[in-house]
């Protein structure tokens, strides 16, 4: 379990198809998404047991909006419901 109160295993494969995700419905940049998975990786790397999740420090760096986050968390919660291997998704969520 994570700080945040997320289990470990989730957040670590959500986190990494979140960037994906945000990237493909073009809501940020490939740079943004580099710059939020360094950031992400130095704070877990300095503080031992805590682990600041890439959607939060997208939303913190203000790259996206919160509407976007939950755009981006439907679609892939969508994709997973209906054991969908693809990850093509548009802005409105839809594969």
């Amino acid at each position: 379990m994570t700080p945040n109160g997320v289990p470990a295993d989730l957040s670590n494969v959500y986190s990494a198809q979140f960037g994906s995700v945000a990237v493909e419905m073009g809501f940020i940049t490939e740079a943004q998404l580099q710059e939020a998975m360094a950031i992400h990786l130095c704070a877990k790397q300095q503080i031992p047991g805590y682990t600041r999740l890439v959607p939060t420090i997208l939303f913190e760096e203000g790259w996206m909006t919160a509407a976007q986050v939950e755009q981006v968390l439907d679609a892939i919660l969508k994709d997973v419901g209906t054991g969908n291997d693809s990850k093509s998704f548009d802005a409105s969520g839809n594969i």
